[in-house]
This record gives structure tokens, sequence and C-alpha cells, in this order.
């Protein structure tokens, strides 16, 4: 058993084998190395630190359209644990976007885990973002099963939420 980590849309080769790749829906609304809209993440030392915080110096941002509520990643693996990671942007500079945010986090269709992201649950940087943060972790899945990961960002449609979501990588042993 080893660790595979899965960054963005593009497979982190460890042991020499392809990974599966990360399809995100819709895709026109994950954006790649991308701060938020309103997050005041634009001058070069937030940016350098963010591309240093970030594994791989790169992550996936999930936009926000009030037609599209929720903004899915999925990801099919082999494996016995699976552990997602996060960054979170805060918009600093829209006072306007005060909705609700969730994430939900499905293996195999059953939802595993369900979170309320809000700006008071989390250490913004001066920079207006997070550390990149362990946000669900699956430690018991089978090991001789094709498993499914489905991560769900959701928005009541109405306002923008105050915290942005990015997926950082996926890490799973296999």
């Amino acid at each position: 058993m080893s660790n595979l980590v899965v960054v963005d849309d593009r497979a982190n080769v460890v042991t020499g084998a392809p990974l599966p790749r990360i399809v995100y829906n819709p895709p026109d609304w994950w954006r790649r190395n991308a701060a938020c809209d309103g997050c005041d993440v634009e001058n070069d030392v937030a940016l350098s630190l963010l591309q240093r915080t970030a594994n791989g110096g790169t992550w996936t941002t999930a936009g926000y359209q009030r037609e599209w509520p929720v903004l899915s990643a999925t990801l099919d693996f082999p494996g016995t644990s699976v552990a997602i990671y996060m960054i979170f942007f805060i918009r600093v500079l829209d006072s306007r976007s005060t909705g609700p945010a969730n994430l939900t986090f499905y293996v195999d269709g059953t939802i595993r885990s369900t979170t309320s992201v809000r700006p008071e649950d989390y250490a913004f940087n001066s920079n207006n973002f997070t550390p990149r943060m362990q946000m669900f972790q699956a430690p018991d899945l089978d090991p001789n099963t094709l498993h499914s990961l489905r991560i769900e960002w959701t928005h009541g449609g109405v306002t923008r939420p105050a915290v942005v979501v990015a997926l950082d990588y996926i890490e799973f042993n296999a």
C-alpha cells in the first residue's frame, strides 16, 4: 500500500502508474489557480504565499453562479482510505456576500460528512485565505472495491457566500 496524491485536475504520479482524475461539475465554474472575486488576494505577496501553501503550488477554486447552487468534484479510486485537503478564501471586499454555504462529502453514494462553511469557523490569514486544511477523511474503506468520492459545495442561490472553497488535493491509500 502507498499513499497517492491527485492534485487539482492532474495526476501527481508517485509510483509511475497513472492516477485517476478529478472531474469538476460544472467544469466552467471551477477555476484553476484562481482567487475568488472580492477576496483581495491579487497582490504578489499574497499570491506567492498562496502558491507556497497549496500542494504543488496549485488549487482549483469553486466559482459562484446563482444558477448553479451545487458545484461538485468527483474522483473514482481504489483504496482503503481517502483524505481531502482544501483552502478557503473570504470575500473581504464584498460586504454583500453573506450567503450560506455547505460542504458535503460522499463516499460510494453515501453522505459521510456535511459541514457549514462560515467565516467565523476558520482562521483566515492577513491575505484573506486559510492554510491548507484536511476537511474530510474516510480511513475505513473496503480494499477490494473501486470507490467513488464526491465533494459538493452548495449555496442558497440568493446571495454569494462569504467563504469560497478551493480544492487543493485528494490523497488516497492504494
